[in-house]
């Protein structure tokens, strides 16, 4: 189960990262949102991972900072601090969105 987390620690979290990080941005009325992040679940469980989830409504400075174009998305930031977030919009299968988590928790290039 992901953790609802505030547009503020979101900010703070990233900038104090020592490991790679998820972050599920989503609205509350999105349907495909709701299949998104039910595809997250069973990923994370399976990877023994967490992530972070935050209603974009209510993250302006998220969205512009990050040049968000839709939702769902999952971003993936790296342990480097300075690099930009890997964005995933289409969340084709489980499959495919365990891949792209594995790949990237293991913080290899």
């Amino acid at each position: 189960m992901m953790r609802e987390i505030s547009e503020h620690d979101v900010l703070q979290t990233i900038a104090s990262r020592r490991e790679p990080l998820f972050l599920y941005l989503y609205t509350p009325l999105c349907g495909t949102c709701k299949a998104a992040e039910r595809m997250l679940d069973i990923v994370m469980e399976t990877l023994n991972t967490e992530a972070m989830k935050t209603n974009v409504n209510f993250a302006p400075r998220l969205v512009a900072e990050f040049r968000i174009e839709s939702v769902p998305c999952l971003l993936a930031f790296r342990s480097d601090e300075g690099e930009a977030p890997e964005k995933l919009y289409a969340f084709q299968s489980v499959t495919h969105l365990f891949h792209f988590m594995n790949d990237k928790r293991c913080d290899h290039p």
